[in-house]
Parts: structure tokens; sequence; C-alpha cells
């Protein structure tokens, strides 16, 4: 079992989601607050956080086992937006509000002022469905993905924010040998003769 633990309720979610989706296994979200009120949520599970909430999780539960995940852009989500021309709008759409600055950083600083940005969360839709029209290019995380294609986008491309590499990482530390049940003997009951 995987437990995501993020302030943002919707970060965990998104994380959750991408991990359901990859690795095929149990995970749920929290927040930190949770874990403080109950530190058995951690018990028997792999606790997911993101760099800049690592050590709060550690001094709530010094034992547990806490694995660092970091959000990263994919090369080919990358190159989508080196390849737009100057001028292009760029339309990024997340369930997590704290996707939004993060990806837009990360759009400015492959193209500086190149490039108009507006991001948007899904929850806005009357927002974003109004830039939808002008948008170049739409990024959607794996949460908004459907949302934003029912709405018919010119061009858009799903935004995973957990790169492979870290999910190939979490599943090697999710690999416990876990002790093969010895070969039972079969006893067979007799009968009265």
């Amino acid at each position: 079992t995987v437990l995501v633990v993020d302030p943002c309720r919707e970060m965990a979610e998104l994380i959750v989601y991408e991990l359901q989706q990859v690795l095929k296994l149990a995970a749920r979200p929290a927040e930190p607050e949770e874990v403080a009120r109950d530190p058995s949520l951690l018990a028997g599970a792999l606790t997911l956080v993101l760099p800049y909430h690592l050590e709060k999780i550690r001094r709530l539960a010094p034992h547990a086992p806490v694995e660092e995940v970091t959000l990263e852009i994919s090369k080919d989500d990358e190159a989508a937006a080196l390849a737009l021309p100057a001028g292009s709008v760029v339309l990024i759409v997340s369930h997590s509000p704290t996707v939004l600055p993060f990806a837009t950083a990360f759009a400015q600083s492959l193209r500086g002022d190149e490039l108009l940005i507006e991001a948007r969360v899904l929850s806005a839709s009357r927002e974003w469905k109004r830039l939808l029209r002008a948008a170049d290019l739409v990024f959607a995380d794996a949460l908004s993905v459907e949302t934003v294609r029912k709405a018919r986008p010119r061009r858009l491309r799903e935004l995973r924010i957990v790169s492979e590499a870290a999910l190939l990482r979490l599943r090697d530390a999710l690999t416990i040998v876990a002790p093969h049940p010895s070969p039972g003997v079969v006893v067979a009951s007799q009968g009265a003769a």
C-alpha cells in the first residue's frame, strides 16, 4: 500500500491516480494533518511526499518508510512546447492548483515571454473553456484530460507529473520479499470402515 501525503489534497489525489494507472497498486491520498492525528495511517504503507514536505513527514513518523517523489515534465511535453511558434497560446489545466505554478514556471523557463501561458484549475471550467478556443496547445493532467478532451481543443497533451524514472524507483521500493508458505502436508481423512 502507498500513502501519498501532501497539504494540497488535489495534488495527492493526482499523484495517487498516476501511480494507480501505471503501477496498478493500492494507494490513497492524505494530508499531513491526517497523519498527525492518526500516525497509524503510515503502518504497513510506503509513504510518498514531495521534497518540500519530506522532513515534516519524517518528524511525524520517524520509523515509517518515506520516499520522495519529484514532479517532472516529460521530454515529449518539453519538445511540444519548444516546437510552438513565438506568440502561441498555451493552456494548462489541472485538477490540482499546486501543479499550475510548477507547470507555468517550467514552460516559461523553456521559452521566456515567447509564449502566452494561461493556467486554470479544472473546476474553473468557464474560464478554461473560454481560453481553450484560443489555445494553440493544451496540457491537461491525468485527472483533467478526459474532461478537457470533451471540450475539443485543437491540440491536447496529457501532462504526467510523475516521471518514468520515479515510477521505476517506486516500483523497486515496493518490492518486498514476502515469505513463501511452506508446502502444506495434506492429511487424508479416513472414513469408518
